[in-house]
């Protein structure tokens, strides 16, 4: 089923976009833009939005086709998991070391159970070099951020990420002197001030981070380019530089161990204001490729245990609100 059909099934299920949005971990605009697709490529309307949202005769049709595939879909895997201890083959996923650390553990071992003789090999890149290894059929599948529109790829999106600075009060305080102490937010002008960190300037957080500073005129003062976030973690915690990072990293034990002891010493998440725009997260494969069932099934797993673990960081994070 394509991220398309998925998007009307969750549309179709709340009659509410607003609320379908936010069980699909998308903004509202992504999933009405699904929805558009949808009906361009059938050259139908699928809802009638006034008085109050409804689906059309054609909706109805296609909403009752999927609901059809998604019982034999589930049926299929429900029959193939019976064997999948009998299944053998291999799997090349793309994903850069860092959500590597944040995920791989605990899915490989979910994922071993089930499928014992399937052998999962990673390949840590940035996007750009993870992009061509899927085009030379190195890779069967892999996770990218804010890919742009292209032909020859199938898109699965998992949600959205939002952007921090991670700082310490210290530093904060040493190049920002006329801020207020544990103010859990920070203007783009006073970027220019702060020394930083990134990865690298292919990477999709520095880029992402750049079109942000280049639209507010305001140059970063990068000092150091290091190619993971926990080098950049280290120099943070001695309070030598500040470096910006996804929402995910906020579930990585490195960060939340850093969250201990002395308030002005923790590295801290501070929301930038005026930065409104996030990190998409997809996983992608050839539009054309053939994933054998054990292959689709390490990709639903990733999917599912990405949303959950970031549910779980949001759901935590706004009880403290």
């Amino acid at each position: 089923m394509t991220t398309n059909q998925q998007m009307f099934l969750y549309a179709v299920e709340e009659m509410n976009f607003t609320r379908a949005a936010e069980k699909a971990f998308v903004t509202q605009q992504c999933l009405s833009d699904h929805i558009r697709r949808l009906e361009k490529s059938y050259d139908v309307k699928l809802f009638d939005r006034t008085p109050h949202l409804k689906l059309t005769q054609a909706g109805e049709i296609l909403y009752a086709s999927l609901v059809e595939i998604q019982k034999i879909e589930n049926n299929l895997e429900r029959a193939i998991s019976k064997n999948s201890a009998d299944v053998s083959g291999t799997i090349s996923v793309g994903i850069h070391v860092e959500r590597a650390h944040l995920l791989f553990p605990a899915l490989y071992r979910e994922y071993h159970r089930k499928y014992p003789n399937v052998r999962v090999t990673l390949i840590s890149e940035q996007t750009p070099q993870l992009l061509q290894d899927l085009e030379s059929g190195k890779l069967d599948m892999m996770l990218g951020l804010d890919i742009p529109p292209q032909t020859g790829y199938r898109k699965d999106m998992i949600l959205e990420e939002p952007v921090y600075l991670f700082a310490t009060e210290k530093l904060l305080q040493q190049y920002l002197p006329d801020r207020v102490p544990g103010q859990p937010w920070i203007d783009a002008d006073s970027l220019s001030r702060l020394p930083l960190t990134c990865t690298s300037f292919t990477c999709a957080v520095t880029r992402h981070m750049g079109a942000f500073l280049t639209e507010k005129n305001v140059r970063a003062n990068y000092v150091c380019e290091i190619g993971d976030y926990l080098t950049q973690l280290l120099l943070c915690q001695n309070h030598e530089t500040a470096f910006f990072c996804p929402e995910s990293f906020l579930i990585e034990h490195n960060f939340i161990t850093s969250q201990q002891g002395d308030p002005n010493e923790r590295v801290q998440p501070l929301i930038i204001r005026g930065l409104s725009s996030k990190i998409r997260v997809d996983i992608i494969s050839g539009e054309n490729r053939y994933l054998p069932g054990y292959a689709a099934d390490f990709r639903d797993m990733l999917i599912r245990q990405y949303r959950d673990r970031i549910g779980e960081l949001r759901a935590h994070r706004d009880a403290l609100i």
